[in-house]
């Protein structure tokens, strides 16, 4: 038996609520507050979480025809090894643009955001009886 005073959080999986219910929750704030910034938010974490997907698998392609190269199993020239390394520049191109648009957005939700919930605080605030504190 464990003879230790000290109260240490309660770490059951019970008494946390699942990472999906508070992701539900906070989209349906969002989704409140700006439907179209709520969308694109989301499409666009979407993408920018594809992406190093798609890094991977054109470095690994180019990779693969170094050593392919180096065993003297193909010709490696411009022509054979160009579209993966443009392929790597666009990603990490697209990448950063990406990131940009996602930094704008979560800038102009999270005072979207704001605004509604200062709204919804007013309203709940107008209906309040005073008649109470008298």
């Amino acid at each position: 038996m464990d003879t230790n005073d000290t109260h240490s959080p309660n770490t059951e999986s019970e008494s946390r609520p699942s990472a999906l219910k508070t992701l539900r929750r906070f989209f349906f704030v969002a989704w409140r507050a700006s439907r179209f910034g709520a969308i694109a938010q989301a499409l666009l974490t979407l993408t920018h979480g594809c992406i190093p997907i798609g890094i991977l698998w054109a470095s690994r392609e180019l990779v693969n025809l170094i050593a392919a190269f180096l065993d003297n199993e193909a010709d490696l020239n411009l022509e054979t090894a160009a579209p993966w390394v443009a392929a790597l520049v666009l990603l990490a191109m697209f990448r950063n643009i990406a990131g940009t648009c996602d930094g704008y957005l979560q800038w102009k939700m999270k005072n979207l955001i704001g605004l509604h919930q200062q709204g919804a605080l007013l309203e709940a605030t107008t209906h309040i009886d005073f008649a109470v504190f008298d």
